[in-house]
């Protein structure tokens, strides 16, 4: 009957074979004959420090008045019937939030794919102008939640994250991919090993002007851009930790737009080494809605002829790992199928544990 019940409710078995301890997960990382890809989330940084911010939370207001004082892109929005959140507080009042920029960015973007929309009031560089306030306003966000020292690659030596970047640095074919805009895996990287090259998908200016290019052992790829990559005025790209430029960064929108050469890049880039891996381990990732082009990039990892490929999934705990259970089913079928998609018996928090 409870088989029954849940080919019904189409809901996957609760099985201890989706079940992982800490102690297994870990030697499957450490493997030395795996091809790991790490795929990072917002959980992952906040393991790193408390501050970091989850969810909706980077794209939340704390004031809107002083938002209508600084920024055009709150009148804009005003002019082009987009109302900012009514009520400043409430469980819903993040993800208000979230939804009034993603508006605002797809209106935007309506404009510029079809501009006989365009109202009177906007043009191509005004557009162009807007879009880059509001990658100001969320890097502001990010500095006044976490302070400006989160924008250098000095690292929080007490972490527990340093100890396993310690142990995997030296592991060949380890590829992290992250929705993440900060740069706590580059922190940790460059603690751990000062001298290491990162392949980070494009060739950053000012990386080839300092005659630091090449093969590299780890590969870092910033999906949705990230507040240290930044374009130069004829269109290079430049990876910079204390650039004061405007970041190449994806806004909210309520239909992502990843049509940038970085981000095609970035994605084939990613695409590929899905394929290569055969053990894909996301943690801090809640595999949202939102996301649904990521979704697509994703499912590159069952586009391989390997029959040994495996996924972890490490959540706040293996309770809250176990509600995400049917979106792996759905985006992994044949993995799944095979038994390959394990959750984590415990916290990612746990898992680093010295």
């Amino acid at each position: 009957m409870s088989k029954l019940l849940n080919k019904v409710l189409d809901v996957p078995q609760e099985s201890v074979e989706n079940k992982i301890s800490i102690e297994q997960a870990q030697s499957l990382i450490l493997s030395k004959n795996k091809k790991v890809a790490f795929f990072a989330g917002a959980g992952f940084s906040k393991a790193y420090k408390e501050d970091y911010p989850l969810g909706f939370n980077l794209f939340s207001v704390d004031d809107f008045q002083t938002l209508k004082a600084n920024f055009n892109f709150y009148t804009i929005a005003n002019d082009l019937g987009i109302k900012a959140p009514c009520n400043e507080s409430g469980p819903e009042f993040n993800k208000d939030c979230y939804r009034f920029f993603s508006q605002i960015k797809y209106h935007l973007d309506i404009y510029k794919r079809y501009p006989s929309l365009m109202p009177s009031f906007l043009d191509y560089s005004g557009i162009h102008f807007l879009e880059e306030e509001i990658r100001k306003f969320i890097k502001n966000r990010f500095v006044d939640l976490v302070g400006e020292d989160e924008l250098q690659l000095n690292c929080n030596t007490s972490s527990n994250l340093t100890s396993f970047f310690e142990s995997i640095v030296e592991l060949k074919d380890f590829t992290f991919i992250t929705t993440n805009y900060d740069y706590v895996i580059e922190k940790l990287l460059y603690h751990s090993k000062p001298s290491i090259k990162i392949n980070r998908g494009i060739t950053s200016k000012k990386c080839f002007d300092e005659v630091n290019t090449g093969r590299a052992t780890i590969s870092l790829f910033k999906i949705n851009g990230g507040f240290d990559i930044h374009q130069d005025h004829k269109g290079r790209y430049c990876v910079d930790y204390s650039s004061k430029e405007v970041p190449n960064i994806i806004l909210p929108s309520e239909e992502q737009n990843y049509d940038d050469k970085y981000f095609r890049t970035i994605f084939l880039k990613s695409a590929e080494k899905l394929r290569q891996a055969e053990l894909l381990i996301f943690v801090g990732y809640s595999l949202p809605y939102e996301d649904k082009a990521i979704q697509f990039l994703l499912k590159n990892f069952s586009d391989s002829t390997s029959n040994n490929k495996q996924i972890i999934f490490m959540g706040r705990s293996y309770n809250s790992a176990k509600e995400k259970l049917a979106k792996l089913r759905d985006l992994f079928p044949a993995v799944f199928e095979k038994g390959g998609v394990s959750l984590l018996d415990g916290s990612f928090e746990d898992f680093i544990k010295p």
